[in-house]
């Protein structure tokens, strides 16, 4: 498969600490970017909100963001404000937490893949997901992950078991996971795993869906037998579990002030959230403002100020 440059530049890597992001340290996990649209009465408005996604186990040691920039300086560095992640109310192995005001798309060489390529157990019934429908995860390869800009590496592979509970030791419960076949190690923790389907790859002549990609969910790494040894298998949070996310009250209200900030699709040309968002004030900021405060200062500036 081909990989969609979507997909390559919409990874992130985190880390623990501004200097270690500044050394570009073989320390961290990954992130990924998603773009939910804004609709205004019942309309999309040509806007969208962004957010990025991780582990929980990620998350709450890595808060600390590196991103390659357009004009291919040193790529720009934030330490986002850890109370703003927001944790999937079980306990389940995922966070997200609003980009808006941070990253920009004509500073930062992103991406957002849609929210709605996000696999929910409805789109796995009709497109009768099975074992053996193939994989691969973009992700941070720290052997490899570039010596100056961010260089994110794909690894491939299939699914190997569907959802069961399987003990993630990182979050200490067991966790509704695909297992799936799939070369990894340290620093992929956070990554996003697309599954796939080309009419080369079906065995299964009774399958009606041949030719699609979506976001099959989030790697949160290896499966370890009951005596501690590496199945090597590795498990992928299911991507339904991010969706629960934004039914959280938290994000329902902070979408909501979105939507409610949005100009009407009838009267006003639309522009992405993402490009009308503010210019942090300083090269490594460190965000201390509420949900609210991030929206409405994106909302207040049509325009970027760079």
């Amino acid at each position: 498969m081909r990989i969609p440059k979507i997909l390559l530049d919409g990874v992130v890597f985190l880390y623990r600490t501004e200097d270690e992001a500044s050394q570009h340290a073989k320390l961290g996990g990954t992130g990924f970017l998603l773009n939910k649209a804004v609709f205004k009465n019942g309309k999309e408005t040509g806007h969208f909100v962004p957010y990025l996604v991780t582990n929980k186990h990620v998350a709450a040691n890595c808060s600390v963001i590196r991103v390659n920039r357009r004009d291919g300086g040193e790529p720009d560095i934030y330490a986002m404000d850890e109370r703003l992640w927001v944790h999937h109310p079980e306990g389940d192995d995922v966070s997200i937490i609003p980009v808006i005001g941070v990253l920009h798309d004509q500073r930062h060489r992103i991406s957002l893949c849609d929210t709605r390529r996000i696999m929910t157990e409805q789109g796995a019934q009709e497109l009768q997901l099975g074992v053996g429908d193939e994989v691969c995860m973009i992700g941070r390869f720290i052997n490899h992950q570039g010596r100056r800009e961010n260089l994110s590496a794909a690894r491939f592979g299939c699914i190997s078991i569907m959802p069961e509970p399987i003990w993630n030791k990182a979050v200490l419960k067991d966790q509704i996971s695909f297992a799936v076949e799939m070369r990894s190690r340290t620093g992929f923790s956070g990554s996003p795993v697309i599954v796939y389907r080309t009419p080369a790859t079906i065995l299964d002549v009774g399958l009606e869906t041949d030719n699609f990609w979506g976001l099959l969910g989030v790697n949160w790494g290896y499966i370890f037998d009951e005596d501690g040894e590496n199945t090597w298998l590795n498990g992928v949070v299911p991507g339904w579990k991010i969706m629960d996310l934004f039914e959280t009250p938290k994000l329902k209200n902070f979408h909501a002030e979105a939507e409610r900030a949005a100009p009407d699709p009838q009267h006003d040309g639309a522009q992405p959230a993402l490009a009308t968002g503010v210019e942090p004030k300083t090269d490594n900021p460190s965000h201390k403002e509420d949900f609210m405060s991030l929206l409405g200062a994106a909302a207040r500036s049509n325009k970027p100020t760079s």
